[in-house]
């Protein structure tokens, strides 16, 4: 009986996604016509009708599409803290995603929340969300014991859509309750669906022209900042700058940055960054960066922007031709130096994409170089994935690249970095095996490679467990390997076995349990047998205190010894909201190795003494004060306890306040200092004694024309 219930509920709801028109209206319009259907729940994916029923009602303007949301609502309703503009948000929701394009597989999205925080961006074919897109969409938010309305404006001038008449768009309305953490949607959409999630959203049409806006937005900045340690003030032409951008089409968006500052952009926290074989990774914090990369195709293997250390001019266009989207970026680094030393050399960056994209094939076509003066790195980057059968595919990458340097011995170097995975990807399993070989001259400066003459394998098996509205939520397993080898050296060559388990409890609580053994190589490629086990648990039904923890015990390589220790490592995150307006996160993890910090390694000609700190604290700490939308206060403090060189901790601390005084323009001050601690903490001096390294104070104004 449930069965044919449900077979007759799903029988309706699909029943009602023929096309309905948009109706042109100055005022709001409430009629059976342009309402929505029936919010089905798609986690647990039941299509179970809601209890707490929502209605949607639509209509436009000149300019704008208007979406008014009634939601029943009771004792659960969650309003939520304002974290700042696409801060994390742990509240109910409503949202909305736009396709106008459906063709091309990418939503506008659009999510309005009972404390009146914006969280918008574009969905990409990947399903991955760039939240670095921002929208200039408005929303009225309003509620009492029963019922949650919200009245949505979203700007229609700045899309991406064809300009003929009728618009031919799609839909996606979602509600989110926090507490039962269960997703209602009209039409019952899953991103599981892949790029039929787009296609087969609920058909909209809009009858009435929307003007093309060049939605030219100038922002010009300047710069004010104090050196605090030299006790010297700055201002000159390299403190002031201009962001441009304007939509010359309605499916293309350029922006140009003249000097770009980044005072703003938040601190890097503190990271271990120590024992490790590969220079460290810091992701991309800097907003040009961020906004749209993931539109290219590239990972940062290939393009790294992080390598681009301070621009002088970038600019970037962004655009769609029917299922085809493309991408143009470049930016100017500026040569720095210390002394007659070259930092930084004044190279260009470029990065040119095409992505043709079929409901069952995308191919990312792209081109990234580095030049300068006697000198070019170029890479093509081919990443196709083709639908072969129902839920078979086949991933494919071809990567060229060629190098020419004029103060180098061989001049021109030509290599190849290719990969062929065949992919299982059905509702619960997923099953690949995959090969990958490069070549020894395969070179790309501008990105994060670092293992060249090369070839690896792996396979992996992974299964989830469907969402139920039980105790017991879901759960899944998963299994993977991978070989890798140093080519001619048969013999210095790497396997991984690892396997995952995890539990996810209706009461907001989960724990996983990861297992690995491995054969690694040391900076000498000579073997060593590694082990892993690590418990991790997480438990967020409190709003003022969730908690995160994770323990490891393993056997790891030290590579400056070129052996193996027993290590130890404890992870704990405190988050939460103390007060209405104030929220904290905290994050502490310990780290011992069961060795001694001095030791004597044996070499082929004489002794050597090796030092290794084998207990060391990272801790990064964070504090969010958010009195209303338009002001963000944050603090900052990061701490590393890894004694080196003399050197006992590493200390960062960093304070922000931003204040959007008008809409799009805004005001922001702060600081940030590093400083290194030379004595440790003693009865006559409990903070020891620490040497600023840097310390900086800021004033940026930035104003939207």
């Amino acid at each position: 009986m449930r069965s044919l219930i449900l077979f007759i509920t799903l029988c309706f709801a699909f029943g009602c996604l023929s096309a309905f028109e948009i109706p042109f209206s100055r005022d709001a319009v409430h009629t059976e016509e342009n309402t929505s259907g029936e919010f089905l729940r798609i986690d647990p994916l039941d299509f179970q009708p809601e209890v707490l029923k929502t209605k949607a009602w639509f209509w436009q303007d000149d300019k704008a599409l208007y979406v008014k949301f009634e939601s029943v609502i009771d004792e659960t309703f969650h309003i939520g803290q304002n974290r700042g503009r696409d801060g994390f948000y742990q509240s109910d929701f409503v949202r909305i995603q736009l396709v106008t394009i459906p063709e091309a597989y990418y939503a506008y999205m659009y999510v309005a929340q009972p404390n009146g925080a914006l969280y918008d961006g574009v969905r990409s074919y990947t399903s991955g969300v760039d939240t670095a897109w921002n929208s200039s969409y408005s929303y009225e938010t309003a509620h009492n014991d029963s019922l949650w309305q919200v009245l949505m404006k979203i700007p229609l001038g700045e899309l991406r859509y064809h300009q003929k008449l009728p618009y031919n768009w799609k839909i996606i309305l979602t509600r989110y309750n926090d507490q039962s953490e269960t997703y209602y949607s009209f039409p019952p959409r899953d991103t599981n669906e892949g790029k039929g999630y787009y296609t087969q959203a609920q058909e909209i049409v809009l009858n009435h022209k929307v003007p093309r806006l060049l939605d030219l937005q100038l922002k010009p900045y300047f710069v004010k900042s104090y050196d605090l340690v030299n006790k010297t003030n700055s201002f000159d032409p390299e403190n002031v700058g201009l962001d441009i951008a304007f939509n010359p089409g309605s499916r293309t968006k350029i922006k140009i940055s003249l000097n770009p500052d980044y005072s703003d952009a938040p601190l890097d926290g503190a990271m271990d960054i120590y024992n490790t074989r590969y220079p460290p990774y810091f992701n991309e914090n800097r907003f040009f960066f961020t906004e749209d990369l993931d539109a290219f195709g590239v990972d940062s293997n290939v393009f790294y922007s992080r390598n681009i250390v301070k621009p002088q001019l970038a600019y970037k266009l962004t655009g769609n031709v029917k299922s085809m989207n493309y991408g143009i970026l470049g930016a100017w680094d500026k040569e720095q130096r210390s002394g007659d030393y070259v930092i930084t050399s004044d190279d260009y960056y470029q990065v040119l994409s095409i992505i043709p994209s079929t409901r069952n094939l995308t191919f990312c076509n792209a081109l990234v170089s580095k030049m300068n003066r006697d000198y070019y790195n170029h890479v093509y980057s081919g990443d196709l994935r083709l639908k072969l059968y129902k839920d078979f595919y086949l991933n494919a990458d071809h990567k060229a690249s060629t190098r020419f340097c004029k103060d180098e011995e061989k001049n021109t170097k030509n290599g190849y970095n290719s990969s062929v995975e065949f992919e299982y990807d059905a509702k619960n399993w997923n099953l690949s095996v995959d090969a990958n070989k490069v070549s020894e001259d395969f070179l790309a400066d501008m990105g994060y490679y670092t293992d060249t003459n090369c070839t690896r394998w792996g396979t992996n098996v992974t299964w989830d467990s469907d969402t139920k509205d039980k105790f017991l939520k879901n759960w899944g397993i998963s299994y993977w390997n991978g070989f890798f080898r140093i080519d001619n050296q048969e013999k210095n060559s790497e396997t991984s076995h690892c396997a995952n388990i995890y539990f996810a409890l209706k009461p907001k609580f989960n724990f996983s349990v990861y297992a690995s053994i491995s054969r690694v190589l040391d900076l000498k490629n000579s073997n060593h047998v590694v082990h892993e086990l690590t418990f991790n648990t997480g438990f967020w039904a409190w709003e003022k205190f969730k908690i995160y923890s994770s323990l490891t015990h393993s056997k790891a390589i030290v590579y400056s010894h070129d052996d193996t220790r027993d290590r130890n490592n404890i992870s704990l995150t405190l988050d939460g909201t103390l007060f209405e307006k104030l929220s904290y996160s905290v994050n502490v993890m310990h780290t011992e190795y069961k060795c001694p910090k001095h030791n004597l390694e044996m070499s082929s000609f004489e002794p050597r003494e090796v030092y290794l700190d084998n207990q060391y604290q990272i801790i990064n700490a964070n504090i969010y004060f958010n009195p209303d939308s338009s002001i963000h206060i944050s603090n900052g403090l990061g701490i590393s306890t890894y004694e080196e060189d003399s050197i006992y901790q590493n200390l960062s601390n960093y304070g922000s306040l931003g204040y959007e005084f008008k809409r799009d323009c805004f005001l922001y001050i702060g600081y940030q200092t590093k400083q290194l601690q030379d004595e440790k903490a003693k009865m006559s001096n409990l903070l020891g004694h620490y040497i600023r390294s840097s310390a900086s104070a800021y004033l940026k104004v930035a104003i939207t024309i």
